[in-house]
């Protein structure tokens, strides 16, 4: 053990140099780890460059030691206290003398960066983490933090979406709360990669983070109940369980939730004003059992089946009382019933580096039934209706996959068949007193029964850029041909379509600057046939003006939407190649300013039309040309290690050009405190407030809002207790205004009052698998 008596009292970072005791020489990739002194806890760690320099953030603490440690030398340990000294100091590593006949060694730096400047952290290189978790290991990472939800943030603003070896983390909880990171050990965790710019990887190209365990994930165990005021409350199990190739997850849900809400209405015209006050008790109980089964061949080959049931109890006691005293109640009760059957089959065709394909067949069985029943009554006289409706779907597809990742290249194609078979089934019914019979309501009747196939190839490419200069740039283009059939035996109708899509164009340039600065420009354009529409959202298709099928009275739409956006951030990860990631304890603030803007034009739009028999339609129109710009603004002020303070502001100009040319615009703006309390409590509470907002004839008044939330962990992070608060101020009410030429409405509704939820979240990971 060296000491050594070494501080920068300045900037509070350790800068040194690591050199050749023999040579003199400077030895790059050298690990530098600093730890607690007193219990050898991990605090940071970084790797030396190419010319021997590192530099570290040190903590608060004035006990801590680091450790430094080559390939071929051997390791030394330097114990820091607060003293001055000379910057930088140098540490000599002496060159390992032992002689060894044959020797088989796979070793990792610390951390790694790639050519498109990625970081990874190899945990598993670092000694002393029995203790810690992997959140402990993320929040050490300079740039990265956790939201008091589990959510993994980049400078604070950008949200990470986090993945287990390439895959979404809800494929392996099921979508449950992002806690999950503060559970897993951070001794079964192999690597953790930190991609700022995936590029196409994993199928995304926003930042992702994604976790290599050492093993497979094995058991897990969760749980979760819920308590609110007006009573609702909510529970749900949820398990996964293997035997060695084979996987069962069953899972249950059951909800019960009430709402009461008020709204008072004031209705004016020329002959007489009206006034009317609502008042909704909204009842919904629902049960939700689930099986999923997997059997993987191995990794790249697996057979699932997936068993879905949901029942739903809803009912809406609604009761309108006007002001000469005349009530009207009306009860409506909704039983409703869905199940799923579904089959898949997966397969990934590993054909080169870089290079991997995937087939993917699926084949299922919807069904959805409802059985609703009215009941209103106007003074004496009551009135009854029900209505039964059903929905089947049979569907079978084939998917086909290839993609292609090299450098700053990415290319994919996606060829895909599919063939549906529906059926639709409604009726109304109204109960005639005079009979005591019930009679089918006019125009209430629907039956049809569709068949569809489908073919599609979408070819797709993307380039990324990064130069030494810090700038990164990628250009993506997408074209898309599609082919569909459907034949409605109900109408007779039989519609065939094809079309090739210049789909979507977009190209982002990124610039980063000197002192954690980042200057972004990001431009989509995307050109949408008549087509497109009918291809993917089927309706009954027919020209506006002939009343003929087809899509002869439709326009090709135009869809272009830009953001600049310039920001800084308190700690963050280089994007740039050949840029090492770092970060300076003495920034305290960090913002991120936004100018967005939007510009549609003869979007494709849904439309109703009413025949001279008064039967309806549903077809498409293009709507006209509409801008909106808007300017969004962000704030985060690290005040101490325990408490951040942030705020934002939103401004938005909209043009909308109908009929005639209308113009709105609104601002929004709010205020959130978080951070860490005594005893492990996390807090957060956000204030909001929405100011005026005119939309054509209707007018929004300003409100405001609040909530907020406290959370612990218990039982070494697998339990987590939570209590929050909503509605804290818009229950107060929400005011809107309708005028024109003819009549005026004023509308105040009431959402329901403070909403309080205690929750209780329990999640348990048996093992990890040694591979």
């Amino acid at each position: 053990m060296h000491f050594y008596t070494i501080s920068d009292c300045q900037n509070n970072n350790i800068k040194g140099i690591i050199r050749n005791s023999a040579l003199a020489t400077p030895v790059a990739n050298a690990n530098i780890i600093l730890s607690n002194n007193e219990s050898d806890q991990f605090i940071t760690g970084t790797i030396s460059n190419k010319n021997g320099a590192f530099r570290i953030s040190k903590p608060n603490n004035n006990c801590v030691t680091l450790t430094v440690s080559r390939l071929g030398y051997v390791s030394k340990k330097v114990l820091i206290n607060s003293n001055t000294y000379s910057n930088p100091f140098y540490i000599e590593l002496t060159p390992d003398t032992i002689t060894i006949e044959e020797v088989t060694v796979v070793w990792k730096p610390l951390i790694d960066y790639n050519e498109e400047g990625d970081v990874a952290l190899n945990v598993d290189q670092m000694g002393n983490v029995e203790k810690l978790f992997l959140s402990d290991i993320i929040t050490n990472i300079p740039g990265l933090s956790i939201d008091i939800d589990g959510n993994v943030l980049y400078g604070g603003y950008h949200v990470f979406t986090t993945l287990i070896n390439g895959e979404r983390m809800g494929s392996y909880y099921r979508g449950k709360p992002g806690f999950i990171l503060a559970g897993i050990e951070a001794k079964n965790i192999k690597r953790i990669e930190v991609i700022t710019e995936p590029n196409g990887r994993f199928g995304f190209y926003t930042p992702v983070i994604n976790i290599i365990p050492k093993g497979d994930l094995q058991d897990i165990y969760y749980a979760s109940a819920d308590v609110g005021t007006e009573d609702k409350y909510a529970l749900n199990l949820d398990f996964t369980k293997k035997f060695k190739k084979l996987t069962f997850r069953p899972s249950i849900t059951y909800e019960n939730t009430q709402y009461t809400t008020k709204e008072e209405e004031e209705r004016s015209d020329i002959e007489a004003t009206t006034t009317q006050a609502i008042n909704n008790l909204k009842t919904n109980k629902q049960i939700a059992p689930s099986m999923e089964v997997d059997y993987a061949f191995n990794r790249d080959q697996r057979l699932s089946l997936d068993m879905d049931y949901t029942s739903t109890n809803f009912s809406n006691n609604r009761n309108l009382t006007y002001l000469d005293g005349i009530n009207i109640c009306d009860l409506l009760s909704n039983k409703s019933s869905a199940y799923n059957l579904s089959a898949a089959y997966y397969k990934r065709l590993n054909i080169g580096f870089g290079q991997y394909g995937i087939i993917n067949a699926k084949a299922s069985v919807t069904e959805n039934k409802d059985n609703e029943t009215q009941d209103q009554w106007i003074l004496d006289k009551q009135d009854k209706y029900q209505t039964e409706s059903s929905n089947k779907n049979y569907d079978a597809s084939l998917f086909f996959n290839y993609n292609y990742h090299k450098k700053g290249l990415f290319v994919s194609a996606n060829a895909n068949v599919s063939y549906s078979y529906y059926t639709r089934k409604y009726n109304r019914e109204i109960f005639d007193i005079t009979d005591n019979l019930w009679h089918e309501q006019y125009l209430y009747e629907n039956n049809t029964t569709t068949r569809i196939f489908t073919a599609s190839l979408s070819p797709y490419a993307s380039y990324l850029i990064r130069t030494p200069k810090k700038t990164s740039h990628y250009f993506k283009l997408t074209l898309a041909s599609y082919l569909r059939n459907e034949d409605n035996e109900n109408t007779q109708q039989v519609l065939e379509s094809s079309s090739i899509i210049y789909y979507t164009q977009n190209f982002k340039y990124r610039y980063s600057m000197k002192k954690e600065k980042e200057l972004m420009f990001l431009i989509n354009n995307r050109i949408t046939p008549p087509t497109y529409k009918q291809l993917h959202q089927p309706l009954t298709y027919v020209n506006d003006y002939t009343m003929q099928q087809g899509n002869n009275g439709l326009e090709q739409a135009y869809n272009i939407e830009g953001v600049l956006s310039f920001c800084k951030n308190t700690n963050y990860i280089a994007i740039s190649k050949g840029v090492s990631s770092k970060g300076k304890d003495k920034e305290k603030i960090a913002y991120d300013f936004k100018i967005r803007f939007n510009y549609r034009n003869k979007e494709i739009v849904q439309d109703v039309i009413i025949n001279e028999d008064n039967s309806i339609i549903y077809t498409w129109k293009n709507a006209k040309e509409s801008f909106t710009s808007a300017f969004d603004s962000k704030v985060d002020w690290n005040v101490n290690k325990y408490i951040r303070l942030s705020g934002g502001l939103s401004y938005n100009y909209r043009v909308f050009n109908t009929i005639t040319r209308s113009e709105n615009k609104d601002w929004q703006g709010n205020v959130r405190l978080s951070g860490t309390l005594p005893v492990d409590i996390k807090f957060d509470i956000q204030s909001t407030y929405h100011s005026q907002e005119q939309n054509y004839n209707t007018t929004t008044c300003e409100y405001y809002d609040m909530q907020a939330r406290l959370s612990r962990f218990f039982l070494r992070n697998k339990l987590r207790i939570s209590l929050s608060a909503q509605n804290l101020l818009s229950h107060n009410g929400i005011k809107t205004e309708y005028k024109d030429d003819e009549s005026n409405i004023i509308t105040q509704k009431y959402p329901e009052s403070p909403i309080v939820w205690l929750k209780a979240n329990y999640l348990l990971f048996s093992y990890y698998k040694k591979r």
